[in-house]
């Protein structure tokens, strides 16, 4: 993840693969998905990667736990609102949201809850 946010995309993404496969060998059932939660960042930085969407919404889809899951959905908003997405959009993945976000837990509520508050500003700014 350092390198990712220092700019260093393809080593960030290397790393990050890295970290995957050992994951998957351990038998984590999130090893792809955290890798995208990891590599979201790169994402936001290309709003033209069309492939992202498909990735984030695949990992949503097949996370093996709520946090997981919630997790992916809040930077899918915000990559969504960044790319375009309005208030309209951004209510409705809210309230899928549910109760997950409703009490701090751990660091995926403070990623989520991060995600929110850019997804809220950039949608008001549609």
């Amino acid at each position: 993840m350092r390198a990712i946010m220092t700019g260093d995309f393809p080593g960030g993404e290397r790393i990050a693969a890295d970290g995957r496969d050992i994951a998957d060998r351990a038998g984590e059932p999130d090893a792809e998905n955290l890798l995208v939660a990891v590599l979201f960042p790169v994402w936001i930085e290309q709003p033209g990667n069309g492939r992202a969407h498909t990735r984030l919404s695949s990992a949503i889809d097949s996370a093996s736990n709520d946090r997981v899951r919630d997790t992916l959905t809040c930077a899918r908003l915000l990559r969504e609102t960044i790319t375009g997405a309005g208030p309209a959009e951004y209510r409705a993945t809210l309230r899928s949201l549910g109760d997950q976000i409703a009490q701090p837990r751990d660091m995926h509520w403070a990623f989520n809850m991060a995600c929110l508050a850019s997804a809220a500003a950039n949608s008001s700014l549609q």
